[in-house]
């Protein structure tokens, strides 16, 4: 199967897993974004995952570049966008999105673990 083909296919099976799902988005066929946590709350982020022409031979591009994500550490940022490659990386030639999603929100606590319980915001 190729790549556009295996695409065809996993966009296919995340609609139908997701449908309904307040927690999952996507922009386009190739962009995928999950909230993981509860909404507004500190311990909380948007996981986005966008696959390029070659995914899933290559690995899809991890980001946390959403506005939501303004309140994470970019120590904690760094440290989920690293530990989500890694995941995704041993699974390379596979369709991952689903996998990658919920592997983060099985690992919410330890991702978040170096992220402050409450922000505080000095404002001069």
């Amino acid at each position: 199967m190729s790549d556009a083909e295996l695409q065809e296919e996993e966009l296919e099976v995340l609609n139908s897993i997701y449908e309904g799902d307040d927690m999952y988005s996507s922009s386009g066929p190739t962009s995928h974004n999950y909230k993981v946590g509860e909404h507004a709350a500190s311990k909380s982020f948007i996981l986005e995952i966008s696959w390029g022409a070659t995914y899933p031979t290559e690995m899809p591009e991890i980001k946390l570049s959403s506005f939501y994500n303004n309140h994470l550490t970019s120590e904690v940022k760094e440290g989920i966008v690293k530990a989500v490659t890694e995941e995704g990386e041993q699974l390379l030639g596979m369709s991952m999105t689903y996998t990658l999603i919920e592997w983060a929100k099985e690992n919410m606590e330890t991702l978040l673990e170096k992220q402050p319980g409450t922000v505080v915001c000095n404002v001069l």
